[in-house]
């Protein structure tokens, strides 16, 4: 939907005639913001006020607001309580077990590698163990760099 106007107001204008149209024609909207984390409090309040566009019986804009730990704390700034108020339905994951990892990084690999690597030299069950005892384990993203590193000296697999 291109931008017509530098006003707020007749944009937002504008997609409240677009996602009435989406209503119309059975199609839902869905905004996903990942890493909602690292938005400013001024761009997480312009998505509440987004949040208002609605029908009498229901909300035209669905927002899924996908982040680091550091979102929940985000939330509870004292500006965006009307938002955190909003929030219908929230969803902590927590660590991977190693198994969990192990398989979560086969499948990244594999995805990545059009199925071309083999699981035997993915990775070893050992990788996704913390490294040392009263360490933290590396996050998911170090360990699917580490493996990508040692993907790309194997001479059986090209990156």
């Amino acid at each position: 939907m291109p931008a017509t106007s530098p006003s707020k107001k007749t944009l937002v204008d504008l997609l409240n005639t677009h996602l009435l149209q989406l209503r119309q024609e059975g199609r839902r909207a869905v905004v996903i913001i990942d890493e909602a984390q690292a938005l400013d409090i001024d761009v997480l309040e312009q998505l509440r006020l987004l949040s208002n566009l609605e029908t009498p019986t229901e909300k035209l804009l669905r927002i899924i607001l996908v982040g680091q730990p550091q979102l929940r704390a985000l939330l509870l700034h004292p500006e965006l309580v009307q938002l955190n108020q909003r929030i219908t339905l929230r969803w902590h994951i927590g660590p991977l077990s190693a198994r969990e990892t192990v398989a979560y990084i086969r499948h990244r690999l594999s995805v990545a590698s059009h199925a071309k690597a083999r699981a035997s030299m993915l990775i070893k069950r050992g990788d996704a163990r913390p490294q040392a005892v009263g360490r933290a384990p590396p996050r998911r993203d170090k360990m699917l760099a580490r493996a990508f590193a040692w993907l790309a000296t194997e001479s059986r697999w090209r990156m």
